[in-house]
């Protein structure tokens, strides 16, 4: 069974990158909205603030990874199925946190399907998303 201390730790983590998830996702929108308005300066602005939110996700990431390294063999295996969601709840706090993983498993999707259609309206035939 994981440690509570290791549960509250990557719950933390959890919780700041559904935060700049939310950014990212609002950043999308707007990001979206200038492409729309063909405003390149406000484009531009998000472009980099959604840069800004995706450095951000990049360091909880490696927190997280160094979080798992520093745990015992099964810690590790353990808190890393639940980061992933291929776990099922053995104590409340795991559940708490793999309802966090899924949130945020849901947010990231939607986000990418944001990204998708700024990115197949801006790039046409040559998009990173084409068909």
């Amino acid at each position: 069974m994981l440690s509570e201390n290791a549960v509250m730790s990557a719950m933390v983590v959890q919780r700041k990158m559904y935060g700049a998830l939310s950014e990212l996702q609002e950043t999308t929108i707007e990001l979206s909205d200038a492409l729309k308005r063909q405003d390149q300066v406000s484009f531009r602005l998000y472009l980099g603030l959604r840069q800004d939110a995706i450095n951000q996700l990049v360091e909880y990431r490696a927190a997280l990874k160094k979080q798992c390294a520093g745990l015992s063999d099964a810690d590790r295996d353990r808190l890393e199925k639940i980061l992933t969601g291929d776990a099922t709840a053995e104590q409340d706090s795991e559940k708490r946190l793999i309802d966090l993983v899924k949130k945020n498993k849901n947010s990231l999707e939607r986000i990418i399907q944001q990204d998708r259609m700024v990115n197949q309206r801006l790039g046409g035939k040559k998009s990173f998303y084409r068909n």
